[in-house]
């Protein structure tokens, strides 16, 4: 887990989570059609997973890669308006 550029991610029906992965976006030319997170990682917001926990994690995983490229697509978006947008950017990009 890259705690340096791991965002918070809530997906419904499990706890907060820290994602961190590198996002690539598509390339039809070689069969992707959307971004995809490698490296995916995650680990509790707030205390830590119990094994149950981590399993409903793991069983979910395409939820946490999705809500994790949605976030960081917010937070590009947010950073090109208001008065923020440096501040924003730079917790986009892990320098927070």
């Amino acid at each position: 887990m890259d705690h340096g550029t791991a965002v918070r991610v809530e997906v419904e029906g499990l706890p907060a989570l820290l994602v961190s992965g590198e996002v690539y976006a598509p390339e039809p030319e070689v069969g992707i059609f959307w971004e995809q997170v490698y490296d995916l990682d995650w680990c509790a917001a707030e205390g830590e997973l119990t094994p149950e926990m981590q399993f409903a994690c793991a069983e979910r995983e395409g939820d946490i890669e999705r809500a994790y490229v949605a976030t960081l697509a917010e937070r590009r978006r947010a950073a090109m308006e208001g008065d923020a947008a440096e501040e924003i950017y730079l917790r986009a990009a892990g320098g927070w």
